[in-house]
């Protein structure tokens, strides 16, 4: 996959990208946020928060 205007790539894809062409607006009625904190399985935890940071670091 190749980094563009509609992939980004999180840390050159080591942590994952972001396919914004498949994203579409939703109320906010329709969705429920995710409290990273309760996710038990520590790893996955810590590797959204890595994604969140460096995203929004980003942007």
């Amino acid at each position: 996959m190749k980094e563009n205007i509609d992939i980004y790539k999180i840390k050159n894809g080591e942590l994952g990208v972001i396919n914004f062409n498949n994203m579409i607006p939703v109320n906010d009625r329709l969705f429920t946020m995710v409290d990273l904190s309760k996710i038990k399985q520590v790893s996955y935890r810590y590797l959204m928060l890595e994604q969140l940071r460096i995203f929004n670091d980003d942007y």
